[in-house]
C-alpha cells in the first residue's frame, strides 16, 4: 500500500510540474511567425506590455475569451482573431499571420519582415555614426526564463504538502499508523523542495521587477507563501508527537500554500 502511495504522490507532482501553459507556442503553431518577424522577436510580449504579467490590448482580449480552464483553444483563437485589438482596419488573425504586433500601435504593413518609415530611412546617417539599438534576445538569453522556472518548481511543495494532508486525514480516518509515516515523508520532501521554490521566488521577484513590493497579488503571495513553509516546519517539528498539534499545523500548512499558488497564478493572468 506505500509504495502505491508514493507513486501517487509522484504521478501528482510531476503531473503539476508540466502545467505551466505554453501560449506564444500555441500562436507559433497556427501562424508559423517567420524568424525575422516583429512575431517571432517579440515572443511573450506578443500579449503582454514590459515586464509580465502586465497585458497589451490584445494579451486582455485573450484573457477575456479564455474559459475557466485557461486553455488557448481553436476555439479561443478563433474569437480573438476576429477582434481588431490595435485598431489598424486589420483583424488579429490578418496582423499576426503578417508576423504583426497585434497589440502594438502599428499595423501588418508597418511591423511586417522588412517594413521601413520614412523615419527609419532619414536616420541611417545617425545610425551609421553608433546609434545605439536593442538587438533582439539571443537564444542563450533564453536558457534561464525571466520567471527563473518558480512557477513550474512551486508545484512540488504546492502538491507534496497538500498529499501529507490528505493521508494524514485518511489516516486518522482508518486508524492506521503507516498513513502517518508518509504524510511525514511527503511533508519532508515537500520542505527540501521549498529551498529551491525561495530561492527561484526571490530571482523571479527580483527579475520580474517586484522589488519593492508594490503589488497587492505579490505581497498577499510572499505572505502566504512564506507563512506556509513556517508552518510546515512547525508541522515537522510536531511530527514524533502523537498530536491534533501535527495535523492542524499540516493541514493550515497545505490551506496556505494553496492560497500561495492562487495569487501566484492570479500575477501570470493578470492584467
Amino acid at each position: 500500500m506505500r509504495r502505491c502511495a508514493f507513486a501517487l504522490c509522484f504521478c501528482l507532482t510531476a503531473g503539476a510540474g508540466q502545467a505551466f501553459p505554453g501560449f506564444y507556442d500555441k500562436l507559433v503553431e497556427k501562424y508559423a511567425f517567420a524568424p525575422d518577424s516583429a512575431a517571432a522577436k517579440a515572443k511573450c510580449q506578443v500579449c503582454h506590455d514590459g515586464k509580465p504579467p502586465r497585458l497589451n490590448i490584445f494579451g486582455k482580449q485573450v484573457k477575456g475569451a479564455l474559459g475557466p480552464d485557461m486553455v488557448l483553444s481553436p476555439e479561443v483563437l478563433a474569437k480573438v482573431g476576429a477582434e481588431d485589438a490595435n485598431g489598424d482596419g486589420k483583424t488579429n488573425d490578418e496582423d499576426l499571420a503578417a508576423g504583426a504586433l497585434p497589440g502594438g500601435a502599428g499595423s501588418a504593413k508597418s511591423n511586417a519582415p522588412g517594413a521601413r518609415s520614412e523615419r527609419e530611412d532619414d536616420d541611417d546617417d545617425d545610425d551609421e555614426e553608433g546609434e545605439e539599438h536593442t538587438a533582439p534576445s539571443s537564444t542563450s538569453s533564453e536558457l534561464i526564463p525571466k520567471h527563473s522556472m518558480h512557477p513550474a518548481m512551486a508545484h512540488f511543495p504546492l502538491a507534496l504538502w497538500a498529499v501529507a494532508a490528505f493521508f494524514e486525514l485518511f489516516g486518522r480516518y482508518r486508524k492506521q499508523k503507516s498513513y502517518h509515516d508518509i504524510a511525514i515523508a511527503n511533508l519532508g520532501i515537500g520542505l527540501i523542495a521549498s529551498i529551491v521554490t525561495i530561492g527561484t521566488g526571490i530571482a523571479a521577484m527580483l527579475r520580474l521587477g517586484y522589488w519593492p513590493l508594490t503589488a497587492n497579488p505579490m505581497i498577499i503571495h510572499l505572505a502566504l507563501a512564506s507563512g506556509s513553509t513556517l508552518l510546515a516546519l512547525g508541522a515537522w517539528s510536531q511530527r514524533k508527537k502523537d498530536g491534533l498539534g501535527f495535523l492542524i499545523l499540516l493541514c493550515l500548512s497545505a490551506g496556505s500554500v494553496l492560497l500561495a499558488g492562487h495569487f501566484g497564478g492570479d500575477m501570470v493572468f493578470a492584467q
